[in-house]
């Protein structure tokens, strides 16, 4: 075991019980980061979380994934509104227990893999680790 899987899971948490207290309606609120709402930062991170999972369980997947991607964006479609397709467009408190469950899942899937494994991703391949 590696503590990579570990951290992240711990620091998911630390997000998740932050924004655990927040009213349904709080997570509309925009935030500092690009003007997003709560909502899209957490969209944001369920939807890198899958992508992340998906290139350690299936590789080609991913690189098609990723292509489908580029070519969206190369449209100038902004990155959240294409996320917004990928998920299955809960929000609020659904979104933030849907991220929070699949994370959990992500980092069981991550701790039994080879921490020198390398995986695709959006730049150069990476390491597990």
């Amino acid at each position: 075991m590696f503590d990579q899987p570990t951290d992240f899971r711990e620091e998911s948490e630390a997000l998740y019980e932050l924004l655990l207290p927040l009213a349904d309606h709080a997570f509309e609120r925009k935030t500092l980061f690009k003007g997003w709402t709560i909502n899209d930062v957490i969209s944001h991170l369920h939807a890198w979380n899958w992508a992340a999972d998906l290139s350690l369980r299936d590789a080609d997947a991913f690189v098609a994934f990723r292509l489908r991607l580029l070519a969206e964006l190369g449209k100038g479609r902004p990155i959240v509104e294409v996320e917004k397709e990928w998920i299955d467009g809960c929000r609020n408190r659904e979104r933030l227990d849907q991220w929070r469950s699949f994370y959990l899942e992500m980092t069981e899937h991550f701790s039994a893999a080879d921490p020198k494994m390398r995986v695709a991703w959006a730049g150069p391949d990476m390491s597990v680790r």
